[in-house]
């Protein structure tokens, strides 16, 4: 699998890659077999980069060979309105409480 840096400079081969990790700042690095870490994507937080590095994750995990491109600042603002999204009852009813006042 390889992934696209956000700013489409640069293509990383995830099978010469160790880890890839946030730094405080909200940049995402991967750190290559040969020691070597270079930059692959940078973001205004590090709510964003942890956002960003979930959806890159999960693209692992789902066996997808298919190429990442670091997603965009609209798309990471998306997954996290999404994350923030209330549980429902599935009637749309309040659990009944018992007990007195």
């Amino acid at each position: 699998m390889f992934i696209i840096s956000k700013k489409l400079d640069a293509i990383i081969n995830m099978d010469l890659t160790n880890e890839i990790f946030i730094r405080e700042s909200g940049m995402i690095k991967a750190k290559l077999s040969d020691g070597n870490n270079i930059p692959i994507a940078e973001y205004d937080s590090e709510k964003e980069a942890q956002t960003a590095l979930k959806m890159l994750a999960n693209h692992i995990n789902s066996n997808n060979k298919a190429i990442f491109f670091m997603p965009e600042k609209e798309q990471i603002k998306v997954q996290i309105i999404q994350q923030k999204e209330q549980w429902h009852h599935a009637e749309g009813k309040k659990a009944k409480g018992h007990g007195g006042s």
